[in-house]
């Protein structure tokens, strides 16, 4: 993409209503509502007791946070080795995952939301007219379930 011809004009009358120390002032005037914050706020001064007790406690939950991190990093190695495994027993480890996440989402939601919208792609596949659309079985169709084997392959042919 090219620069406008007058994008050094722009800049330059950009540059004129800055002023020399734009930058210089907009620092200036975040840490002056930083302090008129922070005076407002009781002016900084909090109880030492009450800075301890918060410091001790911040102090416990990050160490225990840091414990919980370095378990799950040792488990995603323990997850990662367990999958490149499986990628050489053969295993299509994509798919694995997959029915996994579906297993796990059907176990909370239950499996209505998933079998819709694997209807839904179905459809979608079947109106642009790509070649997965158009399998019997593989994309469940309320019009081809409440019909019979025969009747559902009779009304394909009428359709094509």
């Amino acid at each position: 993409m090219s620069r406008s011809p007058f994008a050094h004009r722009r800049a330059a009358n950009q540059a004129d209503f800055a002023g020399p120390d734009a930058d210089r002032e907009a620092i200036e005037r975040l840490a002056r509502s930083a302090r008129l914050a922070n005076e407002q706020r009781g002016g900084g001064r909090v109880a030492d007791e009450v800075l301890q007790r918060n410091t001790l406690l911040i102090e416990a939950a990050q160490a225990e946070l840091d414990e919980l991190l370095g378990e799950v990093a040792k488990l995603r190695g323990v997850l990662g080795n367990r999958k490149k495994v499986a990628k050489n027993d053969g295993c299509d480890v994509d798919a694995i995952v997959q029915a996994l996440r579906l297993k796990k989402q059907a176990g909370t939601g239950g499996s209505e939301p998933i079998v819709t919208r694997h209807r839904m792609v179905g459809r979608i596949l079947g109106l642009l007219g790509h070649p997965l659309g158009t399998q019997f079985k593989l994309f469940g169709n309320d019009e081809r379930e409440a019909l019979g084997g025969d009747e559902a392959e009779a009304a394909e042919g009428a359709r094509h």
